[in-house]
């Protein structure tokens, strides 16, 4: 289980906006619960989010 995020590489000014994706990637089924801590200059720093989830569990083939 591994954790991708993808954030913006330069400088994001007060004005603007920037966007953070996060992937979970996991190989096992069940519920998730996953957190991850932003750090910005301002307070507040770090901001904590939560990523919760749950992936399927495979159902049943019969041939």
């Amino acid at each position: 289980m591994r954790t991708i995020p993808e954030y913006p590489k330069g400088i994001i000014k007060p004005s603007e906006r920037g966007e953070i994706k996060v992937v979970y990637d996991t190989k096992y089924p069940g519920r998730f619960n996953k957190t991850i801590a932003v750090f910005y200059n301002s307070k507040g720093s770090p901001k904590i989010l939560t990523i919760k989830g749950e992936i399927p569990y495979p159902k049943d083939v019969k041939n």
